[in-house]
Protein backbone atom coordinates (compact mmCIF):
# COMPACT_ATOMS: atom_id res chain seq x y z
CA UNK A 1 0.00 0.00 0.00
CA UNK A 2 0.91 3.73 -1.02
CA UNK A 3 1.00 4.40 3.18
CA UNK A 4 3.62 1.40 4.08
CA UNK A 5 6.17 2.96 1.11
CA UNK A 6 5.35 6.59 2.53
CA UNK A 7 5.53 5.85 5.46
CA UNK A 8 2.59 7.89 6.19
CA UNK A 9 -0.93 8.30 5.47
CA UNK A 10 -0.30 11.63 2.84
CA UNK A 11 -4.50 11.71 3.45
CA UNK A 12 -4.70 12.27 6.87
CA UNK A 13 -0.98 13.75 7.96
CA UNK A 14 -1.38 16.68 5.26
CA UNK A 15 -3.56 18.05 7.71
CA UNK A 16 -1.08 18.91 10.56
CA UNK A 17 2.69 17.99 9.06
CA UNK A 18 2.36 19.52 5.25
CA UNK A 19 6.28 20.17 5.42
CA UNK A 20 7.40 16.42 6.44
CA UNK A 21 4.32 15.49 4.58
CA UNK A 22 4.74 16.76 0.87
CA UNK A 23 8.81 15.77 1.10
CA UNK A 24 7.43 12.14 2.00
CA UNK A 25 5.45 12.35 -1.32
CA UNK A 26 8.43 14.47 -3.72
CA UNK A 27 10.72 11.77 -2.14
CA UNK A 28 8.53 9.04 -3.05
CA UNK A 29 6.88 9.71 -6.32
CA UNK A 30 5.60 13.52 -7.01
CA UNK A 31 2.91 12.40 -9.24
CA UNK A 32 1.36 10.65 -6.37
CA UNK A 33 -2.24 10.33 -6.63
CA UNK A 34 -2.41 13.27 -8.93
CA UNK A 35 -5.47 12.87 -10.97
CA UNK A 36 -7.25 12.33 -7.40
CA UNK A 37 -6.48 15.63 -6.39
CA UNK A 38 -7.32 17.21 -10.14
CA UNK A 39 -10.81 15.78 -9.20
CA UNK A 40 -10.85 17.00 -5.65
CA UNK A 41 -9.63 20.66 -7.31
CA UNK A 42 -11.90 20.38 -10.70
CA UNK A 43 -14.90 19.85 -8.78
CA UNK A 44 -16.15 22.45 -6.40
CA UNK A 45 -14.46 24.97 -9.23
CA UNK A 46 -16.95 23.73 -11.63
CA UNK A 47 -20.14 23.47 -9.85
CA UNK A 48 -19.30 27.27 -8.30
CA UNK A 49 -18.45 28.30 -11.93
CA UNK A 50 -21.92 26.37 -12.66
CA UNK A 51 -23.50 28.95 -10.17
CA UNK A 52 -22.18 32.35 -11.47
CA UNK A 53 -23.12 31.45 -15.00
CA UNK A 54 -26.78 30.66 -13.59
CA UNK A 55 -26.75 27.15 -15.75
CA UNK A 56 -29.57 26.03 -13.00
CA UNK A 57 -32.04 28.75 -15.20
CA UNK A 58 -31.11 26.31 -18.50
CA UNK A 59 -30.08 22.70 -17.12
CA UNK A 60 -30.97 20.42 -13.99
CA UNK A 61 -29.72 20.16 -11.12
CA UNK A 62 -28.74 16.47 -11.82
CA UNK A 63 -27.67 17.21 -15.54
CA UNK A 64 -25.16 20.26 -14.00
CA UNK A 65 -24.17 17.75 -11.13
CA UNK A 66 -23.60 14.61 -13.58
CA UNK A 67 -21.21 17.11 -15.90
CA UNK A 68 -19.27 18.44 -13.31
CA UNK A 69 -18.16 15.13 -11.93
CA UNK A 70 -17.55 14.40 -15.43
CA UNK A 71 -15.42 17.24 -16.34
CA UNK A 72 -13.73 17.69 -12.97
CA UNK A 73 -10.60 15.34 -13.96
CA UNK A 74 -9.72 17.33 -16.89
CA UNK A 75 -10.37 20.81 -14.91
CA UNK A 76 -8.59 20.33 -12.06
CA UNK A 77 -5.74 19.29 -14.33
CA UNK A 78 -5.34 22.02 -16.36
CA UNK A 79 -6.02 24.32 -13.38
CA UNK A 80 -3.31 22.79 -11.22
CA UNK A 81 -1.00 22.74 -14.41
CA UNK A 82 -1.47 26.14 -14.53
CA UNK A 83 -1.40 26.97 -11.25
CA UNK A 84 2.25 25.17 -10.42
CA UNK A 85 3.28 26.43 -13.36
CA UNK A 86 2.89 29.54 -12.77
CA UNK A 87 4.47 29.50 -8.92
CA UNK A 88 7.67 27.27 -10.57
CA UNK A 89 8.16 30.17 -12.96
CA UNK A 90 7.73 32.85 -10.88
CA UNK A 91 9.84 31.03 -7.81
CA UNK A 92 13.06 30.76 -9.85
CA UNK A 93 13.00 34.20 -9.56
CA UNK A 94 13.51 34.69 -5.42
CA UNK A 95 15.60 31.61 -5.70
CA UNK A 96 13.55 28.52 -5.98
CA UNK A 97 15.51 25.11 -6.31
CA UNK A 98 12.24 22.93 -7.06
CA UNK A 99 11.58 21.74 -10.50
CA UNK A 100 8.36 21.28 -11.70
CA UNK A 101 6.55 17.84 -10.68
CA UNK A 102 7.53 18.79 -6.81
CA UNK A 103 5.97 22.09 -7.15
CA UNK A 104 2.95 20.53 -8.41
CA UNK A 105 2.42 17.51 -5.49
CA UNK A 106 3.14 20.48 -3.39
CA UNK A 107 -0.13 22.43 -5.23
CA UNK A 108 -2.01 19.61 -5.97
CA UNK A 109 -1.60 18.16 -1.59
CA UNK A 110 -2.49 21.57 -0.65
CA UNK A 111 -6.30 21.15 -2.15
CA UNK A 112 -6.88 18.34 0.26
CA UNK A 113 -8.94 20.10 2.31
CA UNK A 114 -11.39 20.21 -0.98
CA UNK A 115 -12.54 17.20 0.09
CA UNK A 116 -14.42 18.77 2.99
CA UNK A 117 -15.63 21.42 0.37
CA UNK A 118 -17.19 19.12 -1.83
CA UNK A 119 -19.02 17.46 1.04
CA UNK A 120 -20.63 20.80 1.76
CA UNK A 121 -21.51 21.24 -1.74
CA UNK A 122 -23.85 18.52 -2.19
CA UNK A 123 -25.31 19.26 1.25
CA UNK A 124 -26.05 22.15 -0.33
CA UNK A 125 -27.37 21.00 -3.35
CA UNK A 126 -29.36 18.85 -1.09
CA UNK A 127 -31.02 21.44 0.68
CA UNK A 128 -31.54 24.15 -2.54
CA UNK A 129 -31.84 22.22 -5.75
CA UNK A 130 -32.62 23.83 -8.78
CA UNK A 131 -31.84 27.64 -6.67
CA UNK A 132 -28.18 26.62 -5.92
CA UNK A 133 -26.95 27.17 -9.53
CA UNK A 134 -28.66 30.58 -9.99
CA UNK A 135 -26.31 33.84 -10.19
CA UNK A 136 -28.80 35.46 -7.90
CA UNK A 137 -28.51 32.37 -5.08
CA UNK A 138 -26.59 34.85 -2.54
CA UNK A 139 -29.21 37.14 -2.95
CA UNK A 140 -32.21 35.34 -2.08
CA UNK A 141 -33.77 35.45 1.54
CA UNK A 142 -33.56 33.01 3.42
CA UNK A 143 -34.74 32.38 7.07
CA UNK A 144 -34.55 29.28 9.52
CA UNK A 145 -33.08 26.32 9.15
CA UNK A 146 -31.85 27.12 5.74
CA UNK A 147 -29.83 30.67 6.51
CA UNK A 148 -28.17 28.58 9.13
CA UNK A 149 -27.31 25.93 7.13
CA UNK A 150 -25.81 28.59 4.91
CA UNK A 151 -24.28 30.84 7.88
CA UNK A 152 -22.52 27.26 8.49
CA UNK A 153 -21.78 26.28 5.09
CA UNK A 154 -19.91 30.02 4.44
CA UNK A 155 -17.41 29.11 7.84
CA UNK A 156 -16.66 26.13 6.61
CA UNK A 157 -15.81 27.20 3.44
CA UNK A 158 -13.62 29.98 4.69
CA UNK A 159 -11.78 27.78 7.03
CA UNK A 160 -10.95 25.32 4.10
CA UNK A 161 -9.98 28.37 1.85
CA UNK A 162 -7.59 29.51 4.75
CA UNK A 163 -6.46 26.30 5.75
CA UNK A 164 -5.65 25.37 1.98
CA UNK A 165 -3.47 28.38 1.65
CA UNK A 166 -1.21 27.18 4.68
CA UNK A 167 -0.63 23.94 3.40
CA UNK A 168 0.22 25.85 0.00
CA UNK A 169 2.51 28.37 1.57
CA UNK A 170 4.22 25.23 3.50
CA UNK A 171 4.46 23.24 0.67
CA UNK A 172 6.05 25.10 -1.76
CA UNK A 173 8.12 26.20 0.88
CA UNK A 174 9.55 22.80 2.02
CA UNK A 175 9.82 22.05 -2.00
CA UNK A 176 11.72 25.62 -2.81
CA UNK A 177 13.75 25.86 0.07
CA UNK A 178 12.35 28.98 1.15
CA UNK A 179 11.03 30.16 5.05
CA UNK A 180 7.21 30.32 5.26
CA UNK A 181 7.22 33.57 4.77
CA UNK A 182 9.24 33.55 1.13
CA UNK A 183 6.80 30.86 0.60
CA UNK A 184 3.75 33.42 0.88
CA UNK A 185 6.14 35.21 -1.50
CA UNK A 186 6.34 32.55 -4.11
CA UNK A 187 2.18 31.93 -3.91
CA UNK A 188 1.29 35.98 -4.05
CA UNK A 189 3.56 36.76 -7.26
CA UNK A 190 1.33 34.70 -9.86
CA UNK A 191 -1.84 35.95 -8.19
CA UNK A 192 -0.56 39.82 -8.81
CA UNK A 193 0.75 38.78 -12.65
CA UNK A 194 -2.78 37.26 -13.08
CA UNK A 195 -4.58 40.56 -11.67
CA UNK A 196 -2.52 42.52 -13.89
CA UNK A 197 -2.91 40.85 -16.83
CA UNK A 198 -6.82 40.39 -16.33
CA UNK A 199 -6.76 44.10 -15.84
CA UNK A 200 -4.47 44.72 -19.01
CA UNK A 201 -6.90 42.81 -21.28
CA UNK A 202 -10.17 44.39 -19.64
CA UNK A 203 -8.39 47.94 -20.03
CA UNK A 204 -7.76 46.92 -23.73
CA UNK A 205 -11.04 45.79 -24.45
CA UNK A 206 -12.73 48.75 -22.68
CA UNK A 207 -10.30 51.21 -25.12
CA UNK A 208 -11.59 48.77 -27.78
CA UNK A 209 -14.90 49.20 -27.55
CA UNK A 210 -14.23 53.30 -27.03
CA UNK A 211 -12.94 53.56 -30.17
CA UNK A 212 -15.11 51.32 -31.52
CA UNK A 213 -18.22 53.95 -30.30
CA UNK A 214 -16.27 56.76 -31.68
Amino acid sequence: MAKDKLGVNPWTRIWIKPRETVRAIVDFNPKHRFWILSFLYGLPMLLHMAQNLSLGSGFTTVGIVIAALVLAVFAGWLGLTIASGLIYWTGKWIGGQASYFPVRAAVSWSNVPNIVAVIVWFVLIFNFRDQIFLAEFDEMNFAGTQMTLLTGALIVQTAIAIWSFILLVKGIGEVQGFSAWKGVLNVLIPFFLVGIFIWVISWLFWVGNGMTGV
